[in-house]
């Protein structure tokens, strides 16, 4: 089978640094009024600020409650970390960081964030539900996703570098075993590492889904990916149907979320062309670019 090419995104993972994002926001709302202190509601001081049920309320809401969780320890938790941060917040305050040109930038800037967030949920996105049809179709016309669906057992090689040349292609059409693979790479003096993987069908790059599915074992599939290739050699499949029950709230949430990037896309677009934006300084020859509604459809990959 010959080598095809295709788009895979590797899993990222952010980091961020949540007790700081926590002790801004306080600071924001330090610097935005009086904070709600119905007498009812307190419950702790630290000197003279209250900490109220609003509050904690907020906080237990951005955490999430895991299952068999013990309640009271996670208000409690949540409770100790609001107190944390009111006397982190009140130190800023005596270091007057609170004026601090950096600290007022990155208030004003999460400040605009919140704002830009609460526009983009209450404008731009709006709740939709697919039908029982569209569902169903989307059943039908996507087999490797879930009647025909498979767990597929892979060689990986990483190769680090540019495209691969068209002479190691070829060599490795005719490589059907991570031997061949590995010597075909050796012999053209390219860096490679190599790893034992297993996906299914939905862990796999969308656009080659249907591609992988139709390999047989013995076929390398090349993939892009972070400034090198990816080399796949199918080592086997094993069949892992999906019904179309079991399929159901899988794809009732893929649908929901197409529609809503949609309609974000089309909001946006819609505001761009209501307003005036001018480019100025080095951005001033920048061309304005025309952006049009996407159109009412769904994709065909999950």
């Amino acid at each position: 089978m010959p080598l095809f090419y295709g788009h895979y995104a590797m899993p990222q993972h952010h980091s961020a640094n949540g007790f700081a994002a926590l002790i801004l926001l306080a600071l924001l709302t330090a610097c935005g009024g009086d904070r709600p202190s119905s007498p009812s509601q307190v419950l702790a001081k630290v000197n003279d600020t209250e900490i109220t049920g609003l509050q904690l309320n907020h906080v237990l809401s951005q955490r999430g409650k895991p299952e068999g969780a013990d309640e009271q320890a996670l208000k409690r938790s949540a409770l100790e970390q609001l107190v944390d941060q009111e006397l982190l917040v009140q130190k800023a305050v005596d270091l007057k960081l609170d004026r601090d040109p950096t600290v007022l930038q990155a208030i004003e800037q999460s400040k605009r964030q919140v704002l830009a967030q609460a526009a983009a949920e209450r404008y731009l996105v709006k709740k939709a539900t697919p039908s029982e049809q569209e569902i169903a179709a989307f059943y039908q016309s996507n087999p490797a996703l879930f009647s025909e669906r498979k767990i597929y057992q892979f060689k990986a090689f990483s190769v680090r570098g540019p495209a691969i040349p068209s002479g190691v292609a070829e060599g490795l059409d005719n490589a059907h075993s991570a031997d061949e693979v590995a010597n075909v790479l050796t012999n053209a003096g390219m860096e490679f590492k190599s790893a034992d993987i297993r996906r299914t069908a939905e862990q796999l790059p969308l656009p080659m889904l249907d591609k992988i599915a139709t390999s047989h074992q013995g076929d390398v599939i090349a993939i892009p990916e972070n400034g090198g290739t990816l080399l796949l050699l199918n080592d086997g499949t094993t069949p892992a149907p999906m019904n179309a029950e079991e399929a159901k709230p899988f794809i009732q949430t893929y649908l929901v979320n197409m529609e809503r990037q949609n309609k974000a896309k089309q909001g946006m677009a819609n505001l761009r062309a209501a307003a005036k934006v001018e480019y100025l300084q080095d951005f001033a020859s920048t061309k304005k670019v025309e952006q049009k509604a996407p159109e009412q459809s769904h994709a065909k990959k999950l």
